[in-house]
């Protein structure tokens, strides 16, 4: 088979499982996890988390040159370092690969390392170093973090009864994208700061109450599918829970769908929201949270004994094809 035949999750599983310990379906989490107990006396030892990524450089149209590779710098580190907190861990430090033309201009690169700064003091991380090479403008970015035992998240561990938690709105993805298409206004300004809710998560990640979860897309859908997938569980979304913002409801009415169904845009990998699954008992506290700061968040749905992803409203519930 060609390359072209695979996505992402199909290599993974059918290629690189083959020789990455970490790979393989029952495995695979946003990042590689290391038990420190293995390398010390102390079985109380923390875990230690890295991530590998290799962002690309894509150019906003509404963005100066300038803009443009700072906010490649807060892409390239957020997104890397996104995984880290997906595990329920601290981000401690990054460093980066990165190659340039020669006839690249400094000051574009400097740029590029203000951006980066940007989202790890937004994280009370450390620049820590890496390599530079000659070629055309790319970055490979490592970040790693510490999490205790009792705390790490995982994409296992969801039970039945579970709350579907997202830390933050969906759908904007998708909405910019119909916005354009129809000479519609869009958000100008989405992913330009692509910092994650630091505080409320570090807040909640104390309280060791998350039994599963994961960074997102602009949509929830890969989140649903890997809780069927890794938990053999299935997911109900109640539309009735979800409040679309102006812009899902402008496009979409401009449209005639329903604004809600936003919130399943496949779209692209995001370091802004992360989903978790919550017990019963404890999603009130974690909504308090969230309030107090005055941050956006969802409560979608319920973790089931059915192994199958539905969405209700008041009259209807369909299950969504795979």
């Amino acid at each position: 088979m060609k390359i072209s035949e695979y996505n992402e999750k199909n290599f993974i599983k059918s290629v690189l499982s083959n020789y990455a310990t970490t790979a393989d379906i029952s495995d695979f989490d946003d990042c590689v996890i290391i038990d420190l107990s293995n390398f010390t006396n102390d079985k109380n030892s923390p875990y230690l988390v890295y991530s590998i990524d290799h962002p690309s450089f894509i150019k906003r149209e509404e963005m100066t040159a300038e803009e443009n590779y700072e906010f490649y710098g807060r892409w390239a580190a957020a997104c890397t370092c996104g995984d880290i907190l997906a595990m329920g861990a601290n981000v401690k430090g990054f460093s980066m690969d990165l190659s340039m033309p020669l006839s690249e201009d400094t000051e574009n690169i400097k740029h590029l390392y203000n951006g980066i700064k940007q989202t790890l003091n937004a994280y009370s991380a450390v620049f820590e170093g890496g390599n530079i090479d000659i070629n055309n403008l790319e970055t490979v970015c490592f970040a790693w973090g510490i999490v205790e035992k009792g705390a790490i998240v995982k994409r296992v561990g969801a039970n039945i009864g579970d709350y579907i938690f997202v830390t933050g709105e969906l759908g904007v993805g998708w909405s910019n994208e119909l916005a354009k298409k129809h000479n519609m206004p869009y958000d100008k300004n989405y992913k330009k700061y692509p910092f994650a809710p630091i505080e409320a998560m570090q807040k909640v990640f104390k309280k060791r109450i998350i039994t599963s979860g994961m960074d997102l897309t602009d949509g929830i859908i890969e989140f649903l599918y890997t809780i069927l997938e890794r938990n053999h569980l299935g997911v109900v979304i109640d539309l009735e829970n979800v409040t679309p913002g102006k812009l899902q409801y402008d496009v979409s009415k401009k449209l005639g769908i329903d604004p809600r169904l936003m919130i399943f845009d496949p779209g692209y990998d995001t370091p802004i929201t992360h989903g978790w699954t919550i017990p019963q008992q404890e999603v009130e506290n974690v909504i308090n949270i969230f309030k107090s700061l005055n941050l956006p968040y969802m409560c979608l749905g319920r973790v089931t004994e059915h192994k199958y992803i539905s969405v209700k409203n008041k009259i209807n519930e369909i299950i969504l094809p795979f």
